[in-house]
């Protein structure tokens, strides 16, 4: 890990206990941020279900894929499309704070797929296709370029280390 980094990690309970979880592993970190614009995506009625239990609404979905098209809005949840308007501005507003600084997220797949998207300039039914794994490294490198917004270079996406 690199010294003096920013942690910033989902306010989320399996988000900060991953954090914590490499603390005890001997990272330190300069400064913690808990963000609730880094977190998963919020299913609505469809959180919790089981697999069984969403068998019923797969049913009556017009399409198939793999949980839902990106603009897809569970019933009182949010899209895919829904988090990467949520997620970018959070990127964008911490990448400006922290300038010149290593940051590193704890955050969900939805957050770092949708940073993804952001990255590399994609629509958000590309973004989907990425296959993130839990405790995977997805590295994001921003390089100032004199501009209001820079370059993103991506080093690693879903590196798992065993």
């Amino acid at each position: 890990m690199p010294e003096e980094l920013v942690l910033i990690t989902s306010d989320l309970k399996r988000a900060v206990t991953t954090a914590d979880a490499i603390a005890e592993a001997g990272a330190v970190w300069r400064q913690t941020e808990r963000e609730p614009g880094f977190r998963e995506q919020h299913f609505g009625d469809w959180q919790g279900l089981s697999s069984e239990e969403f068998v019923t609404v797969w049913d009556k979905l017009p399409h198939s894929g793999w949980l839902a098209p990106a603009f897809e809005r569970p019933p009182n949840g949010e899209s895919f499309s829904d988090v990467i308007g949520r997620v970018v501005p959070t990127i964008i507003r911490h990448t400006s704070q922290h300038a010149g600084r290593d940051i590193v997220a704890v955050a969900h797949g939805g957050s770092i797929r949708a940073a993804l998207a952001y990255a590399l300039e994609l629509d958000p039914e590309s973004a989907l296709s990425f296959s993130l794994e839990n405790l995977s490294l997805t590295r994001l490198d921003h390089i100032e370029t004199g501009d209001d917004s820079g370059v993103w270079r991506i080093v690693c996406v879903n590196r798992v280390f065993a």
